[in-house]
């Protein structure tokens, strides 16, 4: 492409490369600028690099000739997104801005990632959706960094070849573990088989894209289509066959629309083939969505707890008044009847029999025990 310039334009220029199957070299008047991995008419000297680059340069005269050679292996090559052409501070500053976008949304996973972890861990009754929760914001985490500018592959070492199985495992993390946190957020009998077959399913796709060749990987988009699709309907149908209260429905709608508009977003957005910076507020949306649900259920159960607790108080204050009057009620009779046992064995006019004496003195025992015992109970309502 040749580009002519006036007088006056600015001094120095940018070029935003996107995404480029999947290695390039950019060349302005003649002279290499930029590039990733290797480009090369013999597949021997090919290297592999799709990660996003930008490159500056400052033509001397009012024309600027941009050359790029691209090669790749695999089944598509050539640049697949719109470069972006400009001068370096507005370049800078939408990179910039991009990366922003995609480090908040970063941050907000790994937030809300980790304390459902550490719930999950430090739970006396752990709830298992905590630990897919978590599961599936870490699963999103990759995918948000393996996209766009693919910041990971800028801090880790990755080759092309293991970081398309990461993303690829990203995506099959994310749909397999959705119907799976559904299922332990609400109390579901039924359709459990189609669960399990689901798993298996997502379990053998992720197995063939760790073993098999990258080429064959490539060529089961189709498949991954399908787990994600998969997903949203096994999703469907487990949340059709919950007891859901009104309010917790709010929070799902809220959370189902938000991906729902991520999901119209994707599809415009590789339909159309159009540029876009980062836009990660609908699921942001999402993920708050679903923490509201997990602290309003948290909320609700300490309410329950308080509840709980103000009731053990009256039934414990109301045992202690029953100790006491029972107590009480059976303190007279019990000395009655001591009383009664000690005239009869100290009557001289008619003293019992040796045997019913010793008849007599076992019941003068256990109703002393028994007085004994009455006692106690009553030191103990007091202590």
């Amino acid at each position: 492409m040749r580009i002519l310039l006036d007088d006056e334009s600015p001094h120095t220029f940018g070029l935003k490369i996107s995404e480029i199957n999947t290695a390039s070299a950019i060349y302005v008047n003649g002279k290499l600028v930029g590039g990733a991995g290797l480009p090369s008419s013999n597949s021997d000297l090919h290297e592999n690099n799709k990660i996003p680059y930008s490159v500056s340069f400052g033509p001397k005269e009012n024309e600027v000739d941009i050359l790029i050679h691209v090669s790749s292996k695999f089944n598509e090559g050539g640049i697949i997104k719109p470069l972006r052409f400009g001068t370096i501070e507005a370049i800078t500053y939408r990179n910039n801005l991009s990366i922003g976008m995609q480090l908040l949304f970063c941050a907000v996973l790994i937030i809300h990632g980790v304390y459902a972890l550490i719930l999950y861990v430090i739970g006396a009754n752990p709830n298992k959706g905590l630990l897919y929760f978590s599961l599936i914001l870490f699963s999103a985490l990759i995918t948000v960094l393996g996209a766009d500018d693919k910041l990971l592959y800028r801090v880790f070492e990755i080759n092309y070849v293991w970081g398309a199985k990461l993303t690829f495992l990203s995506y099959i993390g994310v749909a397999a573990f959705i119907p799976h946190l559904i299922k332990n957020l609400f109390p579901i009998e039924g359709y459990l088989k189609i669960l399990r077959w689901y798993s298996l399913y997502c379990a053998l796709y992720a197995i063939f894209i760790l073993l098999a060749p990258l080429e064959y990987a490539l060529h089961t988009i189709t498949i991954l289509g399908t787990v994600l699709l998969l997903s949203i309907i096994v999703s469907v149908i487990l949340l059709k066959n919950t007891n859901k209260e009104i309010e917790e429905s709010i929070y799902l709608l809220i959370s189902c629309l938000s991906i729902g508009v991520n999901i119209v977003w994707v599809i415009i957005h590789g339909r159309l083939s159009l540029e876009y910076i980062h836009y990660p507020f609908d699921l942001i949306f999402a993920i708050l969505a679903f923490a509201a649900l997990w602290f309003k259920r948290f909320f609700l159960v300490t309410s329950k707890a308080e509840q709980l607790a103000e009731k053990l108080k009256l039934e414990n204050t109301r045992k202690d008044d029953f100790l006491v009057n029972t107590s009480h009620e059976l303190r007279n009779p019990l000395h009655g009847i001591i009383n009664i046992i000690q005239s009869i064995l100290d009557d001289r006019k008619t003293p019992p029999s040796e045997e019913h004496k010793k008849r007599l003195g076992i019941i003068m025992k256990v109703s002393k025990r028994m007085s004994l015992m009455l006692n106690d109970l009553l030191d103990v309502t007091r202590l």
